[in-house]
């Protein structure tokens, strides 16, 4: 776990998070935002939007993203619309992941996606780096389940409500700044490896 806690600092929440939406392409925010007002607007997951949200997802991992496209691409459109209504009116938070879980190739993060670009407010897209900035090292079930999402969620909301903000906002901010991190942490070892002195 970030023994730093510097979450506690709102400007710097704002700060990470305004540096997350600055590295972001303009047809990834408008997507986020096109697709969210849709959601929010209609109540109803089409499956063209759905695809959509899993290509936005897993764009950098092309693999992951063919198997994923693949398996939502044989939902059809029905079944898609109905699981996304009950998920939205579950009476609970794991009633409402495990409803959308229930669609193939649709994960903890995928779920997280469809439930954040509805309400970002309330949800936050569950990764590897916010977690890792949050509670340290990943489990192997991290995205196996709603267990992890749930207290994913539950960290990010408290976060959210100390500072005012949504919890998209809050989780822009850990990603960004636990990537950074990460990144500079690589480069470094790249420089010092023995392979790249004799370059």
């Amino acid at each position: 776990m970030n023994l730093n806690r510097w979450w506690e600092n709102r400007e710097e929440i704002v700060r990470w998070a305004r540096l997350y939406d600055s590295k972001q392409s303009p047809s990834d925010l408008k997507l986020e935002n096109e697709v969210g007002s849709r959601l929010r607007e209609t109540r109803e997951l089409s499956k063209a939007d759905l695809l959509r949200m899993v290509s936005w997802k897993f764009e950098s991992l092309p693999g992951r993203k063919g198997l994923i496209l693949s398996r939502a691409s044989s939902v059809g459109e029905q079944e898609i619309s109905e699981t996304f209504r009950r998920a939205l009116d579950a009476g609970c938070e794991k009633t409402r992941i495990s409803e959308l879980l229930k669609l193939p190739g649709i994960g903890p993060a995928m779920a997280s996606v469809i439930l954040t670009f509805y309400d970002p407010k309330e949800y936050a897209v569950l990764d590897i780096h916010v977690w890792r900035e949050l509670f340290g090292r990943e489990p192997q079930s991290l995205f196996q389940g709603p267990r992890c999402l749930l207290k994913f969620l539950q960290k990010v909301r408290v976060i959210a409500g100390m500072h005012g903000l949504g919890a998209r906002a809050v989780e822009k901010a850990l990603f960004q700044r636990n990537y950074d991190s990460h990144t500079r942490r690589r480069r470094g070892r790249i420089k010092q490896s023995p392979l790249a002195m004799t370059l």
